[in-house]
């Protein structure tokens, strides 16, 4: 009777979810009203939680957003002015990536 060593690998995947995503998944599953049942226990178990009035949800529009909103979308708002003397030449480059790089290079020392 011959004895002998074997040596032998196996492999295996396994997806586990996080509580968080369980949680995240089950509400966005849920129908309407146990979400509201799920969201009255969660604001009654945890005092730190309080519900938002509706009122403080939506605010109201004031009147320059009002006549924002009406005015045509393809034209640029009132306020706005161009001012080509506080443009950028063209030659120069848009981005200033030696100022990025010391700004990093210091946050890298600090």
């Amino acid at each position: 009777m011959a004895q002998g060593l074997g040596l032998s690998q196996r492999l295996s995947q396994s997806l586990v979810l996080a509580p968080q995503l369980q949680q995240s998944l089950a509400l966005l599953q849920a129908p309407t009203l146990e979400l509201k049942a799920l969201v009255e226990q969660e604001l009654q178990q945890n005092p730190v939680l309080e519900e938002a009035s509706s009122m403080e949800e939506v605010p109201e529009k004031d009147e320059a957003e009002r006549v924002s909103e009406a005015a045509d979308p393809s034209e640029p708002p009132e306020d706005l002015t161009f001012d080509p003397a506080s443009e950028k030449n063209g030659a120069e480059p848009v981005d200033d990536f030696q100022a990025e790089f010391e700004r990093l290079v210091q946050l890298d020392q600090e």
